[in-house]
C-alpha cells in the first residue's frame, strides 16, 4: 500500500485496517482492509450494493460524506462516528463483534 502512496491510519477494530491516499493535500482515496472472515466485510459489501442500486440513497450518502470531510477536525474516529447513524439506519444495528 505504501508503494501506491497510501498511509496507514488507525486500526478501526481488530483486524480492520484503514489506509488513505492524499493528492495535493486532499484526501482522495480511503481503503479498508479486513482479515478474511471479518464481520464487517459482508456489511460493507451489502451497503455498497445498496448504494449502487439506489441513486437517491447514493446522493444522500455522498452529501453527508462531503460535509463530514469538510468539517472533520478530529480524524477518522470522528468521521466514522458521525456517519455511523446514517449507515445504521439503512443497515440495522451492527452485529456483535467477535
Amino acid at each position: 500500500m505504501t508503494l501506491l502512496g497510501y498511509v496507514r491510519g488507525k486500526d478501526l477494530s481488530r483486524d480492520h485496517h484503514f489506509y488513505r491516499r492524499d493528492i495535493n493535500g486532499v484526501r482522495a482515496h480511503k481503503v479498508h482492509v479486513c482479515s478474511s472472515g471479518h464481520w464487517q466485510i459482508a456489511r460493507m459489501l451489502r451497503f455498497r450494493d445498496l448504494l449502487r442500486e439506489d441513486p437517491t440513497l447514493r446522493a444522500r450518502y455522498q452529501e453527508l460524506k462531503l460535509y463530514l470531510e469538510a468539517t472533520n477536525q478530529h480524524g477518522i474516529g470522528e468521521y466514522l462516528a458521525l456517519k455511523a447513524p446514517f449507515i445504521d439506519a439503512i443497515m440495522g444495528p451492527k452485529p456483535e463483534q467477535h
